[in-house]
């Protein structure tokens, strides 16, 4: 686990990783990439050698064997327009120190999910709604979500525990 925290910005992206690939503590997360960009990742990305070798024949320099520094790195040469590249299940957050954006990522299919909230001056998002009780946010419970849930076995999107909890479409991103 590990937490990144920039106070100038108020930004704080914290991690609990299963890790797979390159167990070392180069792979440790949250990640940092060329002194400019930070990422917490959940997921994993199917096409990343093919990725890392392209990248590679490009100029960028890897520390590490895992699939979440080649995000970074496909980020870092193609900004945005990485994210349709990306073949995986996969979402993340990606911090650029230099611009101070944020940007929320999320796979085509939705197999990871990711939550977002906006309000009262803050950002906050994670991996599971239960974790927003942990922001100091107050969150008012959604109406319909236990109907839903004993009618459906699940909660469909965009419906979550919270009205002011939504979740990151499928297949989209969210620039912060």
């Amino acid at each position: 686990e590990g937490i990144y925290s920039e106070a100038g910005s108020g930004l704080v992206l914290g991690n609990r990783r299963l890790a797979l690939l390159d167990l070392r503590a180069a792979g440790h997360m949250p990640m940092e990439y060329a002194d400019r960009y930070v990422i917490t990742y959940n997921g994993e990305l199917y096409n990343h050698l093919l990725l890392r070798e392209q990248l590679i024949a490009l100029g960028h320099q890897f520390k590490n064997h895992t699939d979440t520094e080649v995000i970074l790195a496909a980020f870092a040469q193609w900004n945005n327009q990485s994210f349709a590249r990306l073949k995986g299940m996969f979402a993340f957050a990606l911090w650029d120190k230099q611009e101070k954006e944020l940007w929320l990522v999320r796979d085509p299919a939705g197999i990871k999910p990711l939550y977002y909230s906006a309000q009262g001056g803050s950002f906050v998002f994670a991996s599971e709604v239960r974790a927003f009780q942990a922001s100091g946010q107050t969150y008012s419970s959604h109406p319909s979500w236990p109907v839903m849930l004993m009618a459906y076995g699940h909660l469909p999107e965009p419906v979550t525990t919270f009205t002011e909890v939504l979740p990151l479409q499928k297949g989209c991103f969210l620039h912060y």
